[in-house]
């Protein structure tokens, strides 16, 4: 759910601690309207001057200082609101991509973009106590302006460079997780909570670079592993399911048949016949980019 609040002018600087809490991942934006703000974490530093905006992840510690005199608006919203604001439109890569890590922008003053996201939080502030029928749609719609608003003032290179860096960097870190865990069968979701990503978000990373999503990704990898082992190693079937983390026998069995067109005691009879003329079967296993 998205929450807003007025930062109204101060004599003084005032400082905000803002970071993570139990339970739902969590991000936090801050549009100032007057004065300036510096928001800081372990690695970050964000400065802002009137106009301007930024996101950022509460994923630790930070510190908000509003300078004296400075004025403006701070929102949060968590995973919940996420999905239903990015979409799976054709933009919808870009939005989430907005969710990565901190990000800034400057709406001109008198420009639409800002008049859009001061309209669009003022109405969360306005509703934001209210419980009538369409509420939470108010503060979807609300959210979308904003992100839709900091996408289109980011710089040309932060929107496609930096976004294909980061794309690739997250695939790359989840081929070394991928490499690490899939013996524990990790699920979709665990390998995007341990990468600081929703699992809508590595879905999208996955099939848009690598054309598969990351279950099939999974269960390709965990395959290979398989066929390594009935082919190199004279485990039974039922301790190759144990090694890949397979309570029951059956059900590797009938995901290995399903993927592979036979069963694993076909594969095993089939490549010890082949290694006899002379001919073992290849397993390929190709590198992600």
């Amino acid at each position: 759910m998205l929450h807003c609040e007025r930062i109204e002018t101060a004599l003084r600087d005032r400082v905000w601690s803002l970071g993570p809490k139990p339970g739902l991942r969590r991000w936090t934006g801050l549009l100032v309207q007057g004065g300036g703000a510096v928001i800081e974490a372990r690695e970050t530093r964000l400065v802002l001057e009137p106009a301007m905006i930024c996101l950022t992840p509460a994923t630790h510690a930070q510190s908000l200082r509003m300078r004296a005199g400075s004025e403006g608006m701070l929102f949060s919203f968590d995973e919940n609101s996420a999905p239903l604001v990015t979409g799976r439109g054709a933009e919808a890569d870009l939005l989430r991509h907005l969710l990565d890590a901190p990000v800034q922008a400057r709406l001109d003053r008198g420009d639409i973009a800002l008049r859009d996201v001061e309209f669009a939080l003022e109405l969360v502030l306005r509703g934001q106590d209210s419980q009538a029928p369409g509420h939470l749609s108010i503060h979807d719609a609300a959210l979308r302006i904003v992100l839709v608003a900091i996408l289109r003032n980011l710089p040309a290179t932060a929107r496609v460079a930096d976004h294909r860096d980061r794309s690739a960097a997250l695939l790359q870190r989840f081929r070394h997780l991928l490499e690490s865990r899939f013996r524990d069968r990790w699920t979709v979701a665990q390998y995007a909570e341990a990468l600081g990503i929703g699992a809508d978000r590595l879905h999208d990373l996955c099939t848009a670079r690598l054309n598969k999503s990351p279950s099939r990704l999974i269960a390709e990898r965990v395959m290979y592993e398989a066929r390594l082992l009935l082919r190199n190693t004279p485990a039974s079937v039922e301790e190759i399911a144990g090694r890949l983390g397979y309570r029951d026998p059956s059900h590797f069995s009938r995901a290995f048949s399903r993927m592979q067109n036979e069963s694993p005691s076909r594969f095993r009879r089939r490549s010890a016949e082949a290694a006899d003329q002379g001919r073992p079967a290849a397993i390929d296993f190709a590198n992600w980019p």
